[in-house]
């Protein structure tokens, strides 16, 4: 069983894409609110190294469900990918023990949860590139960023694989943060 488990959601705004500039710049920030945005992808990576990507709430309920016993990494996780997995998952009428148990990992204690968000350091909230950076790691060669609505649109096989690759500069980041003990 793997120690931990990777993950990153990448995800758009509801609905259609407006044509009118003033209302899809403030539909595109729907994409980064988690209790809005929909999930198009998840890739999660374990121990070994593999990756895999998941796109529904159904899918995604049986990898955490699968790996309940891991440690969920996240870079953002707190603020962004947790909360995202738990508002998709209760749209999608889930009400299972993946629910519950997500619930109540986002209500504990920091020294009593099994979440892991790698984005703050020092005090400081860091981008996962500089965090890869301070690690010594690889880092991402794409950077769609806050373009996923417009990519996914033409093509959802590159943002696969920039999720992915999100997946492994975080894995590669965090083991080595590991070693050093900057995070569990």
């Amino acid at each position: 069983m793997s120690r931990y488990l990777y993950l990153d959601c990448e995800a758009t705004p509801p609905g259609q894409q407006p044509k009118d500039p003033e209302a899809l710049a403030e539909w595109v920030k729907l994409a980064v609110r988690p209790g809005s945005a929909r999930i198009v992808c998840m890739s999660y990576a374990l121990d070994t190294g593999e990756v895999f990507t998941v796109e529904t709430p159904q899918a995604i309920a049986q990898v955490l469900h699968d790996y309940k016993g891991a440690r969920w990494v996240a870079h953002y996780g707190i603020r962004y990918d947790f909360p995202l997995i738990y508002a998709n998952l209760v749209r999608a009428k889930s009400r299972g023990a993946v629910v519950r148990d997500l619930a109540a990992r986002m209500t504990a204690k920091p020294w009593e949860t099994s979440l892991v968000d790698t984005s703050r350091v020092g005090g400081a909230y860091v981008k996962l590139v500089e965090y890869a950076e301070m690690m010594g790691t690889p880092t991402k060669s794409d950077d769609i960023g806050a373009r996923v609505y417009e990519v996914w649109a033409e093509d959802p096989a590159r943002v696969r694989r920039y999720c992915e690759g999100d997946v492994l500069a975080l894995r590669a980041a965090h083991q080595e943060a590991l070693k050093t003990g900057l995070h569990q």
